[in-house]
């Protein structure tokens, strides 16, 4: 299964809005991008999280706008010009920096990917730049922010091998083939960017998964729809399955373990989580407080 170079090119070309462009967002459903790459790889083979599986079908816009999303949106733009400026320290000569639209690999067109920018530099040849602006670090330098237990970067201002976004740029640079990713992390004290290269054990071992995940679950969802249409009775029926929120948008969602909890979903960001937790079951605040006290009412 391949895509005409031609078909990747013109998906490139008129994606480039990104998130701005509906386009975008019908190319990306039922491709696994750079950003579920690392949840992919993660969740159970056999019990795959659904709402991943959903979310990566999605063909629409999600109307969820948090705090941190919104921040870092807006300053996405100005660490983008000081970077392309050389106000942030950067190790390449002549660099070139473009825009670019939702990247697909061709000799597997169901992996993709969206830099934020594509790079050319007289030292290093093709690269991508992956920028964050971490909200919850705003206030911090990127050294302080670097001693944190949930930052990306570890002490030596370097990319953690085990963060989702070195899985991020190790996915971008297979799919586009880029031979480096400039990671770069902006907080209003300043920038910093730390060049990450090809692992070649992303090659090995990560992409067989994505590929059997892709064929064992993604395409059956694509052929057959078969939790799509289980929502959607659920939001016809019962009215059930949508966060506190209020939104029924299919972002990555976690389910509550209580039969006869309220909302049933809810989205990661409404509920403060980043990943997936590890442990079987999970209940959200309200029902662990109901269950709470449910056990002392029986206690006494």
């Amino acid at each position: 299964m391949k895509l005409d170079h031609k078909d990747v090119e013109h998906i490139g070309n008129v994606t480039k809005l990104q998130s701005k462009s509906l386009v975008w967002y019908e190319q990306r459903a039922g491709r696994i991008t750079s950003s579920v790459s690392h949840s992919v790889l993660r969740t159970s083979t056999t019990k795959p999280s659904q709402n991943l599986i959903q979310s990566i079908c999605c063909d629409r816009p999600s109307n969820l706008k948090t705090t941190a999303i919104v921040w870092g949106n807006e300053h996405e733009q100005v660490a983008r010009q000081q970077y392309a400026d050389g106000a942030i320290s950067s190790v390449h000569s002549d660099l070139k920096v473009k825009n670019c639209g939702l990247l697909i690999k061709r000799e597997q067109p169901f992996l993709a990917a969206s830099p934020d920018a594509m790079l050319a530099c007289s030292c290093h040849g093709m690269g991508v730049l992956e920028i964050k602006c971490p909200f919850k670090f705003r206030e911090m330098s990127v050294e302080e922010m670097s001693k944190e237990k949930d930052s990306c970067l570890d002490q030596n201002l370097e990319l953690k091998e085990s963060h989702q976004y070195y899985t991020q740029t190790q996915h971008q640079m297979y799919v586009t083939g880029a031979s480096y990713c400039d990671f770069l992390v902006w907080l209003p004290t300043g920038g910093h960017v730390c060049t990450v290269f090809p692992d070649k054990e992303y090659t090995l071992t990560s992409v067989p998964v994505l590929t059997a995940f892709w064929e064992g679950h993604i395409r059956p969802e694509l052929l057959f729809r078969k939790l799509e249409l289980g929502t959607k009775q659920t939001e016809h029926g019962n009215k059930q399955g949508h966060c506190s929120c209020g939104s029924a948008d299919s972002v990555p969602m976690l389910g509550c373990d209580e039969d006869k909890c309220t909302h049933q979903w809810f989205h990661w960001a409404c509920v403060g989580i980043t990943k997936e937790p590890r442990s079987k079951t999970w209940y959200c605040d309200n029902c662990k407080s109901s269950n709470t006290k449910r056990k002392r009412q029986r206690r006494q």
